[in-house]
């Protein structure tokens, strides 16, 4: 989005809600304090960390990673509001931790050490605002209390940053 044209940025953020609910992928950099961090594992030796593996009678061991939930529990982007829309509407995402990648979709998450976990998320989230009409304050009630726990850089972002999601849920309030 471009920062220094005010009407195009606004219209975009307007948007982000159709734009993360309608991509086919959303790349997701979950790890570091800002966008400089980067996306580890896409450079040589931009991770830390090392999977253990031991042979044992002829049987290879290793430790398993982080599962993709206690990864993006700690990470500084599942606090950020901006964030919030990207977590919540995007139907397939490719998502950078600190030690391996994931990918997530409604049903399955997988990840670099260990193939996959079947979650069984049911619906998308997205359809989930979008699809939940009786009664869609519970959707409302539950997004506003998932989101106002994140954290803003700028308190006047906190309307733009939860602009897609009521731009879902419009249709529904009529």
């Amino acid at each position: 989005i471009c920062q220094d044209d005010m009407d195009s940025k606004l219209r975009q953020i307007g948007n982000m809600g159709n734009i993360y609910s309608q991509a086919m992928l959303t790349i997701v950099a979950a790890y570091g304090e800002s966008a400089h961090a980067g996306l580890p594992g896409v450079r040589p030796f931009s991770r830390n960390s090392i999977q253990h593996t031991e042979l044992v009678q002829n049987i290879l061991l290793a430790n398993e990673l982080l599962h993709l939930d206690d990864t993006l529990l700690q990470s500084h982007w599942n606090t950020r509001g901006w964030t919030y829309q990207e977590n919540e509407l995007s139907r397939r995402c490719l998502i950078f931790g600190e030690n391996q990648v994931y990918f997530r979709c409604n049903r399955k998450e997988f990840k670099e050490d260990s193939g996959f976990r079947d979650v069984a998320h049911g619906l998308s989230r997205a359809f989930r605002i979008r699809g939940e009409k009786h009664p869609i304050w519970n959707s409302y009630r539950r997004a506003v209390r998932s989101f106002t726990k994140l954290t803003f850089s700028f308190e006047t972002d906190v309307i733009h940053a939860f602009q897609g999601v009521v731009n879902l849920l419009q249709p529904a309030f009529k």
